[in-house]
């Protein structure tokens, strides 16, 4: 996202909690608003600089649960595939 300087070239677009849009333009700022407007212009540059960051984040760890599902259901099939485990007493553990 990158702030226009053309007032009638839309800045963002705002989304409120019930799903309505509402375009920003430069136009539709004043003194009182823009700095506001900057700052989440700011914000919103940052965090699409940083999307392929936290898309790499997000792909490292459903692949570690991928992998920690694998483990264990690996661990599962051998578990079951040993022979059963046999103890045998000696005469200290019956005493």
């Amino acid at each position: 996202m990158s702030v226009k300087t053309d007032a009638k070239e839309k800045l963002f677009t705002l989304t409120s909690q019930s799903g309505e849009s509402r375009d920003v333009f430069d136009e539709d700022l004043d003194d009182s608003t823009r700095p506001l407007a900057t700052e989440l212009s700011a914000a919103l540059e940052i965090k699409n600089a940083r999307a392929n960051k936290h898309n790499e984040a997000i792909l490292e760890v459903r692949t570690n649960q991928i992998l920690d599902a694998y483990i264990s259901n690996q661990a599962n099939k051998l578990e079951q595939a040993l022979p059963k485990k046999t103890v045998v007493k000696s005469s200290k553990d019956e005493k």
